[in-house]
């Protein structure tokens, strides 16, 4: 039987606990309401990862209109982000640090098996193609002329995740029975196009792969001399860089997305992309336009889900 002193401690501490009671209730309230209301509000912010081109600072400056352009287009702040090197930006979307990405073919090729990820759009060069070409170059003094010469020679690649600087020239070494792992001297990755490009000039290998859009540029700008040095293989048309997307973005934004690239040559012009090349805008691609690379890699017997 309980005490008058219990009876009066508990009248005393019943409105208490009323009270607290009845804040848990608008707080568990209000916290389902903010949950519930987060997803139903549109996405706030879109990120844009990129492949890093020659000087990541410089990059940063001349992609300031895309994403000017972009966050006017979709209403939403865009945030571009330069990756540190081609496997950072496959990266960057499987851990959903991005929405969106620009990458190389091969690049797109290996993001794809780690995540699910949808081409909408890929860059128009100048010229209206959509497609680029992988290159191979040496200096007039090595004596290289073909590619059976660069045997017993020093070779760079770009990048393990490079189109242009790494799987198309494989390719074509492999379709004359070369290993360059076991018919070349040495062989190095330069870490991109331009650097490859340079260190075949400035004599540090004996020959190199690349595209021959950077080619062309480091020419016009004078930082390779063409007396110097000089192509000795051009590939096939390549399909170019796609723009590619996170298949579970909400479907109108998705939509939303893919427009604003498709239009932007009309209200943009001429603009600078990854390595500082130009850009005419960008057409409409599907996955398909990229088997052409997937028999290249599945003919080198590349495990695309272990390149990095």
């Amino acid at each position: 039987m309980e005490t008058t002193e219990e009876t009066e401690i508990k009248k005393e501490r019943t409105p208490a606990f009323r009270a607290i009671l009845v804040i848990i209730v608008i707080i568990i309230f209000s916290l389902f309401f903010i949950l519930m209301r987060g997803g139903e509000d549109p996405q706030q912010q879109l990120r844009f990862v990129v492949i890093p081109g020659e000087e990541l600072t410089e990059q940063a400056l001349y992609m300031q209109p895309v994403e000017d352009y972009l966050t006017s287009e979709l209403g939403m702040e865009v945030d571009i982000i330069i990756a540190t090197d081609y496997a950072a930006a496959a990266e960057a979307l499987k851990y959903e640090h991005a929405e969106i990405a620009w990458l190389g073919p091969f690049a797109y090729l290996i993001a794809e098996k780690i995540t699910d990820i949808e081409p909408i759009a890929a860059s128009i060069r100048e010229g209206k193609e959509l497609t680029y070409q992988s290159v191979i170059f040496t200096r007039n003094d090595t004596g290289i002329e073909t590619l059976e010469d660069i045997r017993g020679k020093t070779f760079a690649f770009n990048d393990v995740g490079s189109t242009s600087g790494y799987l198309v020239p494989m390719y074509a070494f492999s379709k004359l029975g070369m290993n360059p792992e076991e018919d070349f001297a040495e062989v190095t990755f330069a870490g991109s196009h331009m650097a490859s490009q340079l260190a075949v000039y400035n004599g540090q290998v004996d020959a190199g792969a690349s595209n021959l859009p950077t080619y062309e540029k480091l020419v016009e700008a004078g930082q390779i001399d063409s007396d110097i040095q000089k192509i000795i293989w051009y590939s096939d048309p390549i399909p170019s860089n796609p723009i590619v997307m996170r298949t579970n973005l909400d479907p109108e934004l998705k939509g939303k997305i893919q427009k604003a690239f498709l239009t932007m040559d009309s209200k943009m012009g001429t603009f600078q992309g990854p390595g500082n090349k130009k850009f005419e805008g960008f057409g409409r691609v599907e996955s398909s336009d990229y088997d052409v690379l997937r028999e290249m890699a599945k003919a080198l017997n590349l495990d695309l889900s272990k390149i990095d």
